[in-house]
């Protein structure tokens, strides 16, 4: 059987050892060491974690995560979804349900893809069936593994994803190896230790914001400001006026009201 191509979606640090564990017990990395570990962070895709920044948008995050992320299932022919059901706290971002509609109402069928979402919750599974619906290849699955009745092989093969149109295969003996046949690991620039690192980030997206002629009216992306002090929306504007955005007070009104 080929190679089954994967990407596991998380944003939260945290939360690596529960889906490392939940992993784990599908066989995909069964060595519980310091080695196996770093090499499944290194196939983790981090979306952004507002826990660690003092704001974001639900419009911008869409975006640049989006995009993003539509561009490396693309270019890394990647054929199953391991989502987080929460991705970001839903108050500032995006969830992972908002994620899949995207690429599910995307024109490009190339990104219409199977999912499985992961949730420590059970109300996760209502919410993904309400949003969702039958959505192709839609699965939900607990980070905290239960089913001690099943093996993990077995568990791992309900999923029964269906990984193209008429043809459906169960990971079996490459399980291992889905990780390891990744080609590049997903770029680590999205991991957020420390607040260097969200600085970082998001000097760099403004900067491509400015550097691709970013108007006044694509700012308007950033209406919907859930969270932010004076202080904030001053070291964004601040930020991006370095960059040769022109600092207008009515727009400033404009684009950074409340509750809109």
């Amino acid at each position: 059987m080929e190679n089954i191509r994967v990407v596991v979606v998380e944003n939260q640090f945290t939360q690596f050892e529960e889906i490392h564990q939940a992993l784990s017990d599908f066989n995909i990395f069964p060595e519980n060491d310091i080695e196996a570990y770093k090499k499944f962070t290194n196939n983790v895709r981090i979306l952004l974690n507002p826990g660690y920044g003092s704001f974001y948008t639900k419009d911008l995050l869409r975006y640049i995560c989006y995009q993003d992320f539509k561009k490396y299932i693309i270019d890394n022919r990647i054929q199953i979804i391991l989502l987080d059901h929460i991705l970001v706290n839903s108050t500032f971002a995006e969830n992972g349900i908002n994620l899949v509609i995207h690429l599910r109402d995307d024109s490009d069928k190339r990104v219409h893809l199977p999912v499985v979402f992961f949730s420590a919750s059970n109300r996760a599974s209502k919410e993904i069936e309400d949003v969702m619906g039958d959505y192709l290849g839609l699965r939900w699955h607990s980070k905290v593994y239960t089913e001690k009745d099943k093996s993990p092989e077995d568990v791992f093969k309900s999923l029964a994803i269906t990984i193209r149109e008429n043809a459906q295969e169960t990971m079996g003996a490459a399980v291992k190896r889905i990780f390891e046949d990744l080609t590049e690991a997903i770029n680590k620039k999205n991991f957020f230790p420390n607040q260097t690192l969200w600085f970082n980030l998001k000097h760099k997206i403004y900067t491509n914001m400015i550097n691709q002629g970013t108007t006044e009216t694509q700012f308007e992306a950033l209406k919907g400001w859930d969270s932010g002090s004076k202080e904030d929306i001053n070291e964004f504007l601040t930020l991006a006026e370095a960059y040769g955005f022109k600092k207008e007070p009515s727009m400033i009104e404009r684009v950074f009201r409340r509750g809109s």
